[in-house]
């Protein structure tokens, strides 16, 4: 039996960065897609202006149709066609639309975890008004992406990535240990009722100006019901 040995990008004369080419396309794992696009792609040749601002057309071309319908009825034909390019330069960049997905979840966490690193390093907030503003200030930059992302539409592993990106926050925060007994338990307390309040605000429209929003929720996760409402939920 004869195996044609491998050369990236090509098999039996076949473009298998190309799924156009032979039907291959969809069937070759991501990892290999990446390096295909890495090791001689078009791409790597490219200016990286050119590269970065067709990667964000991409981007945004997928994120405007995410929006509207989410990622289940979001193809990669429907991406191109909306941002002007051909299916053959979406796979320069991406291997399908999660890999898309998952390249521009870890953008903005990237951006997220930065903003974190600098508020933790402000200091500990002195006020629940301050703790709550500080929280604006990590969403203000891309709160619409954050809350498509959290909401129906959204990604349920974004909450995991997210709270993962947050823990130190957290931790600083509230002083407990991260080897404290229990503390995940904690901390996914905080962060399903933070996350799960944000997503009702932005179902409800906004119907609450940001900063009344987020003291509001603040004082929830900070006092529970009872703290809120001001009186002992049971006798």
């Amino acid at each position: 039996m004869n195996i044609t040995p491998y050369v990236c990008g090509k098999l039996s004369n076949n473009v298998l960065c190309d799924s156009s080419i032979g039907g291959a396309g969809p069937h070759i794992n991501r990892q290999l897609r990446r390096e295909c696009r890495t090791i001689g792609g078009v791409a790597m040749k490219k200016q990286p202006e050119q590269t970065a601002q067709t990667r964000r057309k991409l981007m945004d071309s997928f994120w405007k149709l995410y929006c509207d319908d989410g990622i289940d009825r979001v193809t990669v034909g429907a991406v191109t066609k909306c941002a002007g390019y051909n299916r053959g330069t979406f796979y320069e960049y991406f291997t399908d639309v999660y890999d898309l997905l998952d390249q521009l979840e870890d953008e903005l966490l990237g951006e997220l975890e930065r903003n974190v690193a600098a508020i933790v390093g402000a200091g500990l907030p002195r006020s629940l008004h301050e703790f709550s503003m500080r929280c604006a200030q990590l969403f203000a930059t891309h709160n619409e992406e954050v809350l498509v992302l959290l909401g129906d539409k959204g990604d349920p592993r974004f909450l995991v990535k997210v709270k993962r990106t947050m823990m130190p926050f957290f931790l600083q925060v509230t002083g407990v240990s991260e080897g404290e007994p229990n503390v995940e338990y904690l901390a996914a307390f905080m962060f399903h009722t933070m996350f799960g309040l944000v997503s009702q605000w932005h179902e409800n429209g906004r119907d609450l100006p940001p900063e009344e929003f987020l003291e509001m929720m603040q004082t929830l996760v900070a006092n529970g019901v009872s703290g809120f409402v001001g009186r002992p939920l049971f006798s």
